[in-house]
């Protein structure tokens, strides 16, 4: 999945009809990783977090959280048209999707590199 990280939350673009969105919604808490490829045990390193998925209203956390978006991931721009509009309603008209915040409230750092099963809490300020 896109996401942007961005004022301490994690943003993303998905169809509201996915499992992980209708899912998320009706939970008060919900996982996420996030993780590079390994190809040995050694190797996995990583992020897992537990927090919860809201949907982002027009607003200007709406319009900060899309320029941050875009700046990490310019090529999205390539899918709209000249002058069409890169915000909410365009996202969606576009893609058939909304924009959700990941807010973590608790999350561990894994790094067996470290040594096998090693993980440590990550202060959340």
């Amino acid at each position: 999945m896109y996401y942007v990280f961005h004022t301490a939350d994690f943003f993303f673009f998905s169809k509201p009809e996915s499992t992980h969105i209708e899912q998320g919604l009706m939970n008060d808490q919900v996982g996420a990783s996030i993780h590079p490829f390994a190809e040995t045990w050694q190797g996995i390193r990583g992020i897992q977090m537990n927090g919860r998925i809201t949907p982002v209203r027009p607003g200007m956390t709406a319009v900060r959280a899309i320029r941050a978006y875009l700046a990490k991931f310019p090529f999205v721009q390539e899918f709209f048209d000249e002058g069409q509009m890169l915000d909410l309603i365009g996202f969606s008209r576009r893609f058939r999707v909304k924009l959700y915040r990941f807010t973590p409230l608790r999350a561990y750092y894994l790094d067996n590199e470290v040594r096998f099963g090693f993980r440590t809490e990550v202060v959340l300020a």
